[in-house]
C-alpha cells in the first residue's frame, strides 16, 4: 500500500489525505518549547516588577517610610510608565510621515517596555543601596507576612529570606572593612565549635567595677563567663621598668601569673584598662596605624589597635591569640567593621572584645569604663553583635548566615548575665495589633525597667512591678507603626539598671 503503515514511510511525513492543520511530530515538539519558552518569559517579564516592588517596599519598611511610596512605586512601574512611554512612542510615530508599521504586536512592545523599565528600576536601587538594600531585604523583606504566623506564611518568609540572601555578594563586594589588612594570618588554624559555659554570678558582673585592688584574683579551672569585673592585681601593680614595651608586659605577666586563663585576663584587662579608644579618628574615618608596636607607643586606637596588641601580648607570653575581623552591629540594625580575638586554651577556642570592654564612645568623645562582658563570651551571645569575615570563627556548630545574624533580636550581653530569659523567642520585629505582651523568665529577680519610643504613641508597664520571677511588659500602640522597645535591669538594691537590650515592634 503506497503510503501505508508497511510501506517503511516515516512517521512524521504526512500520510495520504492528510487532514487540514496536521504537522510532524518535530514540528509539534518545537512548537511546544516555543510556547513554553515564551511563557517562562511572560512570568520572567512579569516577576521583574514584583521584584522591584520588593525591594523598594523593604527600604520604605526598614526607614519606616509611608506606605503610599510604595503603592506609587509599584503602579509606575506597571502600569502607569510602561504604557505613557507606549503613547508617547506612538504620538511620535503617527506624526512622522511614511512612517513603517511596528513589527512587534502593542502586548509585545509594553512587555518589553516593562521590563526595560523595571530592570533599570532594580539596577539603580542596587547601585544605590547596595548595602541597605540588603540589610533591608534581610531584615524587613517580609513586612507584608509581619501579623501572620501560619505554616504558608513561614515558608514564604523563609523563601523571601532566601531570595535576600541572593544579593550579599554585593553588600560584601561594597563593603569595606579596613581593619582586614591587619589580619596577618598568623596561627589561624580553623576552630572547632565550642561547647558554651553557662552563665555563672561574678563579683562585679552588674557592670559596676570593684576596687581592682580589694580581693587577689584566684584564677578559676576552667573560663567562664562572666569573669569578675575586677581588674587583675598583676595590671595595677606592675613595675614601670616592665612596662616599656610589650615583650616586657607580656614578660612580666606570664612570669606571675602561671594559669592561662588567668594569664588571659590579665592581658585582656591590660588593654582594656591601658589603651583609650580613639573617637575623634573612628568619626572621621581617618585611621592612624593600628599596629602592635604603635598602638602600645600611644595608647590610642580603635577596634583593629586593641585586637593586634592584644594578640601581640599574647603570642610574646605564650598563647595563642588570633585577630579576627569582620562586622559589628549596634543598637540598630545596621553593621560597621570591626575587629576583635580568639584564644586557644586546652585545645578550645573562646571569644575576646578587649575594645567594647574598655568603655564607652559618644560621637567624639570616649569615656572610660571597664568590664569582662566580652571575655570568654559564650558564642551564641557573642554572635548577637559580632559577625566574623569567616564563618569558622563564630564557634557554631551551624554558622549563621549574615541575613540570620541581622535578624536576631538585639539583645545585650547583660540580659543574659541577668538570669534573664524570653518564654518565647522574639523575633525582629515582632507584630502587634494594638497591644503586645511578652513574658520573661527572671532567675535572678533583677530589676527590670523597660521604656518604648516614640512614648507619645505607646504605653509600655512591667508586671508585677517588684523583682519577680516571671514578669511580664505589656504595650498599647495608640496608632499604627514602628516602635523601639529597650529593657534595662539591675539589682533592685543598687538602683542601678544597665541597658539589656532592645526590640523592634510593628503595630498593624
Amino acid at each position: 500500500m503506497v503510503g501505508g503503515r508497511g510501506s517503511g514511510a516515516r512517521v512524521d511525513e504526512a500520510p495520504n489525505g492528510a487532514y487540514p492543520g496536521w504537522m510532524p511530530r518535530r514540528s509539534r515538539t518545537f512548537s511546544v518549547f516555543l510556547y513554553l519558552l515564551k511563557a517562562a518569559w511572560v512570568l520572567f517579564v512579569l516577576a521583574m516588577p514584583l521584584l522591584g516592588i520588593w525591594f523598594a517596599s523593604s527600604l520604605v519598611a526598614y526607614r519606616n517610610g509611608p506606605v503610599w511610596a510604595t503603592v506609587f512605586a509599584g503602579l509606575l512601574l506597571f502600569p502607569i510608565a510602561p504604557c505613557a512611554w507606549e503613547l508617547w512612542a506612538r504620538g511620535r510615530r503617527a506624526r512622522r510621515p511614511n512612517a513603517r508599521s511596528p513589527i512587534l504586536t502593542t502586548a509585545d512592545r509594553i512587555i518589553l517596555r516593562t521590563l526595560a523599565i523595571n530592570v533599570t528600576f532594580v539596577c539603580m536601587l542596587l547601585a544605590s543601596y547596595p548595602q541597605t538594600g540588603f540589610i533591608a531585604l534581610s531584615t524587613r523583606g517580609d513586612w507584608m507576612l509581619a501579623s501572620h504566623s501560619s505554616p504558608l506564611a513561614a515558608k514564604a518568609r523563609r523563601v523571601l529570606f532566601d531570595l535576600a540572601q541572593r544579593v550579599e555578594w554585593l553588600y560584601v563586594a561594597t563593603h569595606d572593612n579596613p581593619y582586614r589588612k591587619y589580619d596577618d594570618g598568623r596561627d589561624k588554624a580553623k576552630p572547632e565549635p565550642t561547647k558554651e559555659p553557662s552563665p555563672t554570678p561574678a563579683t562585679g558582673a552588674s557592670g559596676e567595677a570593684s576596687n581592682p585592688t580589694a580581693l587577689p584574683f584566684v584564677a578559676p579551672a576552667a573560663p567562664s563567663w562572666p569573669m569578675p569585673a575586677t581588674l587583675h592585681p598583676l595590671v595595677t601593680s606592675i613595675p614601670a621598668e616592665d612596662e616599656k614595651s610589650i615583650e616586657s608586659v607580656a614578660h612580666y605577666i606570664e612570669s606571675h601569673e602561671p594559669d592561662p586563663v588567668g594569664r588571659v585576663k590579665a592581658l585582656h584587662d591590660y588593654v582594656a584598662d591601658r589603651v583609650a579608644y580613639d573617637a575623634v579618628a573612628y568619626q572621621n574615618e581617618t585611621y592612624p596605624p593600628q599596629d602592635a608596636p604603635t598602638v602600645f607607643a600611644t595608647r590610642r586606637a580603635v577596634c583593629a589597635g586593641y585586637a593586634t596588641l592584644l594578640a601581640a601580648l599574647g603570642r610574646q607570653a605564650g598563647l595563642d591569640v588570633i585577630f579576627v575581623p569582620g562586622d559589628a552591629r549596634t543598637d540598630s540594625d545596621a553593621s560597621g567593621a570591626h575587629a576583635w580575638n580568639a584564644v586557644r586554651l586546652d585545645g578550645k577556642t573562646y571569644l575576646i572584645d578587649a575594645t567594647w570592654d574598655s568603655g564607652i564612645v559618644e560621637g567624639a568623645k570616649f569615656t572610660k569604663g571597664y568590664r569582662t562582658t566580652y571575655l570568654f563570651t559564650p558564642p551564641t551571645v557573642f554572635g548577637l553583635d559580632h559577625f566574623p569575615d569567616e564563618p569558622e570563627w563564630q564557634l557554631r556548630p551551624a554558622p549563621l548566615s549574615r541575613g540570620e545574624f541581622l535578624r536576631q533580636p538585639r539583645l545585650s550581653p547583660h540580659f543574659f548575665e541577668s538570669g534573664l530569659e524570653f518564654l518565647e523567642a522574639p523575633t525582629t520585629p515582632l507584630a502587634a495589633r494594638g497591644g503586645l505582651h511578652l513574658e520573661l523568665r527572671n532567675a535572678r529577680r533583677m530589676g527590670l525597667m523597660v521604656d518604648v519610643t516614640p512614648e507619645r504613641d505607646a504605653t509600655c508597664t512591667i508586671a508585677p512591678a517588684a523583682p519577680h520571677p516571671n514578669p511580664s511588659i505589656d504595650c498599647s500602640f495608640r496608632k499604627p507603626g514602628d516602635y523601639t522597645l529597650r529593657l534595662f535591669a539591675g539589682p533592685e538594691r543598687m538602683g542601678a539598671y544597665e541597658y539589656a537590650g532592645s526590640l523592634t515592634v510593628h503595630d498593624e
